[in-house]
């Protein structure tokens, strides 16, 4: 129980991460557990489609003047990161198997 406690406060904070940078646009997020989001103070730009589910350890890295714009309904399994050090482009309806990487 107390597991579950603390995993809810580690969501709420990674979700608030997104949700207060000023270059994050959000339609909607599923979050599971254990993920890291790290935003760089100036990215250029970063936009989660309608439908937006990430399932567990995820790591997503955002660098300075960088871009990442993932469409509607994208899903990222477990285990999977990107790093966007320029520009990322993830199209509609897009689902990533266990432990994929985008560098």
């Amino acid at each position: 129980m107390l597991y579950t406690i603390f995993e809810k406060i580690r969501r709420r904070s990674q979700a608030s991460v997104l949700k207060h940078h000023p270059g994050v646009s959000l339609k909607g997020l599923r979050s599971g557990t254990d993920n890291h989001f790290i935003l760089d103070p100036d990215l250029e730009r970063v936009t989660l489609g309608q439908g937006a589910s990430f399932r567990n350890y995820i790591h997503i890295l955002v660098g300075k003047n960088a871009r990442l714009d993932i469409g509607d309904d994208f899903f990222m399994n477990n285990f999977c990161s990107i790093n966007c050090l320029e520009s990322i482009s993830i199209g509609n309806h897009t689902l990533f198997g266990e432990k994929c990487q985008i560098i």
